[in-house]
């Protein structure tokens, strides 16, 4: 059976709209899933349909400025810390209040894993999986990596951005769309700092995340060059209650997985299915 998407729109505490898609499978739980940065949320319908055929209620959201949730004020004026804040806090409402499921459940594919500690509704989830989510210091990477990321954050992103609403994410091969300048920015201050988001510098309320104690499962891959295995484990160490188990997937038989395999159909009967196992347990 195919769970098509069910478009609808989700109003946050600042008056700006996400565009969202809901696939209602049933009552089993509520799931939402939370992107990566410049990823939209179409990315994830695949992934979203096996689950509502599982039984979940499965809602996915693009981000403030991104994909068809990107409006008049689209760029240069928005913050990353929002994303968490405001957008995550208002999808995670929604869930709440729409879904008949009575627990909820958390997906989170990159950013999407380092961002829910950022808002109040994390504190009643059910469970949490976090897919190549990582605290980027560069000095965990390998030399390749981290002089790639270092040029991003103190070049690229910096002159790109620079008086535009847009940085061309797509025409660098950043994204598949381009992103808005504003939250670029600030992941490119958060990733130069000691601690990431954590760095009080920022002036961000991540005291929350000590005190998350849902199960937690987090996946990391030998071949991402994104989220490098000391770099998962650093923001797994920020989830410090949290029931976590940890499954770090060497060399697949499907092929490559980096950054973005997981989400990939072919994972349907290895990694999805294990994922949807451990849910069961969790839940």
């Amino acid at each position: 059976m195919a769970f098509d998407p069910s478009p609808l729109r989700i109003t946050c505490d600042d008056g700006i709209e996400l565009a969202a898609s809901r696939f209602c499978g049933g009552a089993r739980a509520a799931m939402l899933i939370a992107p990566a940065l410049g990823v939209p949320r179409r990315f994830y319908d695949r992934y979203a349909q096996f689950f509502a055929g599982h039984g979940y209620d499965v809602l996915s959201i693009d981000y403030r400025g991104v994909g068809e949730s990107a409006g008049a004020d689209r760029g240069a004026g928005l913050q990353l810390a929002d994303s968490g804040r405001l957008d995550l806090d208002a999808a995670l409402r929604w869930l709440w209040e729409h879904s008949p499921a009575q627990q909820r459940v958390f997906v989170g594919h990159s950013l999407g894993g380092q961002l829910p500690g950022l808002t109040p509704q994390s504190e009643s989830l059910a469970a949490m999986i976090a897919i190549g989510a990582s605290c980027p210091d560069p000095r965990l990477y390998p030399i390749v990596p981290r002089l790639r990321m270092r040029l991003l954050w103190r070049v690229l992103v910096p002159l790109l951005s620079r008086g535009r609403e847009q940085f061309p994410a797509r025409r660098i091969g950043f994204s598949s769309i381009d992103v808005p300048s504003g939250p670029m920015r600030d992941w490119a201050r958060w990733g130069l700092s000691p601690g990431y988001l954590f760095d009080p510098r920022h002036g961000l309320d991540t005291q929350r995340y000590a005190t998350l104690a849902m199960p937690l499962l987090a996946y990391s891959f030998a071949d991402d060059d994104y989220a490098v295995r000391p770099a998962v484990e650093a923001l797994l160490a920020r989830y410090p209650v949290a029931r976590t188990d940890h499954r770090h997937i060497g060399r697949a038989r499907e092929g490559r997985i980096g950054h973005f395999g997981y989400f990939h159909p072919r994972m349907r009967d290895s990694l999805w299915t294990d994922t949807l196992r451990w849910l069961d347990t969790a839940l």
